[in-house]
């Protein structure tokens, strides 16, 4: 019943036909473009994964060298070569370790050092199985998630214009400043939400989404589903929009979050 109210509707008037038209055509090549950014940008990546997995590879065995030979110069020069030249690619944890072993030149680090790179290649080949599961897909999971892919931030785009447009007319419809201030903060409240969301979505479809934990979740629920409560009484809004800002700077305070989710 709805698609024949429609297509009524579009056929009696011209406008709405090129509304439409317009509509699917700027779909149609927004899902191209974000479908070649989101390809050029994995290719990206998992060229940036191959480099750093080479690197630490090249390092496990110049370090190995180093353990089993320790009275070569010549060995552990070429590993302070080999530090000095990687040392943009190192984590923070990984240059601790270094910096001691600059410091004291004892040898017995070097194992403790060894294990965090083979931490990394870890790390790195399960970060690469997961973008080539993406780019490749295996199964039809795999292959329906692709096609998905660039069709999350035309969602996004949408969404955030269906609020725009319900934001003005609805502030159009008021005259009231403190109505129209309600209506703005729940415009902003909602888009927030919007954001915090998809960005959640994505981060799981991705398979990149840290594991979040109970605290976490709770101030992503805050952050989420708080702005209903503004349309249960508009006069809630300012509260709504204070608590998803206190639960932002909660989340990124929190030790335990691994990143934020935006």
């Amino acid at each position: 019943m709805m698609w024949e109210e429609i297509f009524t509707l579009v056929k009696e008037n011209p406008a709405w036909s090129l509304l439409f038209t317009f509509l699917g055509s700027f779909t149609v090549w927004l899902y191209k473009e974000f479908n070649v950014m989101i390809t050029a940008d994995d290719k990206n990546k998992l060229s940036l994964i191959q480099k750093k997995m080479d690197l630490y590879g090249k390092l496990e065995a110049v370090t190995a060298n180093v353990i089993n030979q320790k009275d070569d110069i010549k060995a552990l020069q070429n590993l302070y070569n080999k530090l000095g030249e990687s040392s943009s690619y190192f984590t923070e944890d990984i240059r601790k370790i270094i910096r001691d072993f600059y410091k004291r030149g004892d040898t017995s680090l070097l194992p403790t050092l060894m294990a965090y790179f083979e931490m990394e290649i870890t790390k790195l080949a399960k970060n690469k199985s997961i973008l080539e599961s993406l780019d490749i897909p295996t199964n039809t999971i795999e292959y329906i998630l692709r096609l998905f892919r660039p069709l999350k931030p035309i969602i996004v785009i949408f969404l955030i214009l269906l609020a725009i447009a319900l934001y003005i007319l609805l502030v159009l419809q008021h005259n009231n400043v403190w109505s129209k201030t309600f209506l703005t903060v729940i415009f902003i409240s909602s888009v927030f939400s919007i954001m915090v969301l998809s960005a959640i979505l994505s981060l799981w479809l991705d398979k990149k989404l840290p594991r979040q934990g109970k605290y976490n979740s709770l101030l992503n629920a805050c952050m989420i589903f708080s702005p209903i409560l503004s349309f249960w009484d508009v006069r809630l809004s300012i509260i709504v929009l204070i608590v998803q800002i206190v639960s932002l700077i909660m989340y990124g305070q929190n030790k335990n979050s691994n990143k934020l989710i935006i």
